[in-house]
């Protein structure tokens, strides 16, 4: 995975799963603390609570790569 990529959400056993699990977004950061972490860009905002976010940042696990044929 690197920046640039087109991922999707696709870790059904985390806590922001109903929220988050198969949007789809472009990477546009990512960072190495303890596990490497990924801030994704959304294609469309996605609804979280009372808002819609445009970015978030998760780790690296929680997204598939896109083929880039896609």
């Amino acid at each position: 995975m690197k920046v640039g990529d087109i991922v999707t959400f696709v870790k059904e056993d985390h806590p922001n799963a109903s929220w988050f699990l198969c949007q789809i977004g472009i990477v546009k950061e990512m960072c190495w603390n303890n596990s490497i972490h990924c801030r994704v860009e959304w294609i469309q905002p996605v609804p979280w609570h009372d808002e819609f976010v445009k970015v978030s940042d998760f780790k690296i696990e929680c997204y598939e790569v896109h083929d880039e044929k896609w």
